[in-house]
């Protein structure tokens, strides 16, 4: 990726967004050579919240509740659905 690309406009309109950046905006150096790109992780990837097993799975059953009866399915069927694929109902978490 590093060489002169002289490429056709009918070449260009075959790549991606993200590939024209790489490829004609990326920073140089004072010999016109490109930078090397730094791997920059995002700040969602890095302030994970904890969240409980209990909750995560509470909010999975509801919203497999709430997506069910949207399809039309009753609560008595949704239930034994969710209950023969995980086994029990997850109660209400504290707090």
């Amino acid at each position: 990726m590093d060489k002169p690309y002289l490429l056709r406009p009918w070449e260009i309109e075959k790549l991606t967004d993200m590939q024209i950046v790489e490829l004609y905006y990326r920073k140089r150096d004072d010999k016109g050579i490109p930078l090397e790109i730094h791997d920059e992780k995002h700040e969602w990837d890095t302030r994970k919240k904890i969240v409980a097993e209990d909750v995560m799975m509470f909010n999975k059953y509801q919203n497999f509740m709430k997506t069910g009866s949207m399809l039309g399915g009753s609560p008595k069927q949704l239930n034994k659905s969710w209950v023969d694929k995980f086994g029990k109902i997850p109660e209400r978490p504290n707090g």
